[in-house]
């Protein structure tokens, strides 16, 4: 049986520096685990920009979240 991690990851998108990551199930758990690895002054004001996959709605604020396909 596999033990199947993801290596989530949170990047600036003007300079490209990875500023979190999270490793963890695929699921909300792990979008949450994500979000609490992001550094104070970006989970506060930054715009995260993500593909619609549903685990990221329950682990990002509504109000800072652009799903785009």
């Amino acid at each position: 049986m596999y033990n199947k991690k993801w290596l989530w990851v949170a990047q600036d998108r003007a300079s490209r520096q990875i500023v979190a990551l999270h490793v963890g199930e695929r699921g909300a758990a792990g979008a949450r685990g994500l979000w609490e690895n992001i550094p104070g002054h970006y989970s506060q004001q930054a715009t995260f920009f993500t593909d619609d996959w549903d685990a990221y709605k329950q682990g990002i604020p509504a109000r800072q979240h652009r799903a785009s396909k």
